[in-house]
């Protein structure tokens, strides 16, 4: 995760005749450098640009221009700017950790491993670096080399509910689902509202087929986050499996209208068909 840092310039007044003016100048440089860190969106990446403009020296202005540029998604400029920042401050833990981020975003991992290693060799206990150099070993297909990163996570921050889940993710990955289970209910217990972790659970239960469990934890999922299409996707194709299939073009239905997939349309209109071969099986049987 970015942090945002909380910094203030400094200004020294060289007169009492420039003092009212000197004194606006610094009240605009103090506003932009709040904005540049606390804000989001184009007014702080404009911001961050004018505090730029009176420092190129920055670092932080750089690096938080960058948390900026990747919350829009824009992974080139934020990459650009870490890179800045690194250059004025090559000891800068969280500008490697966020460039590691930024590469990780683009499908870049051996980049971002790289950055994640340079993080990590300067900040030894840097948890985050440990869990995003994890995730991308987990995305290359390297699940001991994630889940020894993600070991070392949960040794530096045991209460690290993400550190849990990531862990459970690269166990399931390897196709062990009730160690996977497990991490994903510690982190359930760390964070009650974690509606990935849910997410991710159901996902085990659905692989060891037990439905019953998946379709809860799937309809938890929902509950804390009613945006994911991808949970009333797969919960729906959990109650196409139980073979309730009324159920499962409902929830079809319900994602579809989250996010426009064609897989939720087919899948709907194969629960649909299913439900009208029952239908007219039952007529049969009962003519």
């Amino acid at each position: 995760m970015a942090h945002l840092h909380k910094w203030a310039f400094v200004f020294i007044v060289l007169s009492t005749m420039l003092e009212t003016a000197v004194s606006h100048q610094a009240a605009a440089q103090t506003e932009d450098a709040k904005i540049c860190t606390e804000d989001t969106g184009d007014v702080a990446i404009a911001a961050c640009t004018r505090v730029l403009k009176d420092d190129p020296n920055s670092a932080e202005a750089y690096y938080n221009r960058g948390v900026v540029w990747r919350h829009k998604g824009d992974y080139d400029n934020a990459i650009g700017d870490y890179s800045e920042a690194i250059k004025l401050n090559p000891s800068y833990v969280s500008a490697y950790n966020n460039r590691g981020f930024a590469w990780s975003n683009k499908g870049e991992y051996d980049r971002a491993i790289a950055d994640f290693n340079e993080a990590i060799r300067l900040d030894p206990q840097h948890a985050n670096s440990y869990n995003n150099r994890g995730n991308a070993w987990a995305s290359k297909g390297e699940y001991d080399k994630a889940i020894a990163d993600l070991d070392e996570v949960i040794r530096l921050n045991p209460k690290f509910a993400l550190g849990y889940n990531n862990r459970g993710n690269a166990l399931s990955d390897k196709g062990q689902y009730e160690k996977a289970i497990a991490d994903y209910n510690d982190a359930i217990s760390l964070n009650p509202n974690y509606a990935q972790a849910y997410y991710n659970r159901a996902n085990a239960w659905s692989a060891k087929n037990n439905y019953d469990a998946a379709i809860a934890d799937y309809s938890e999922a929902i509950r804390l986050d009613p945006q994911d299409a991808s949970s009333y996707f797969l919960l729906g194709i959990v109650y196409y499996k139980k073979n309730e299939y009324s159920e499962a073009a409902k929830h079809f239905l319900a994602s579809f209208n989250l996010k426009q997939d064609s897989y939720a349309v087919l899948w709907r209109y194969l629960a649909l068909s299913r439900t009208k071969q029952e239908a007219k099986g039952e007529l049969a049987k009962n003519a």
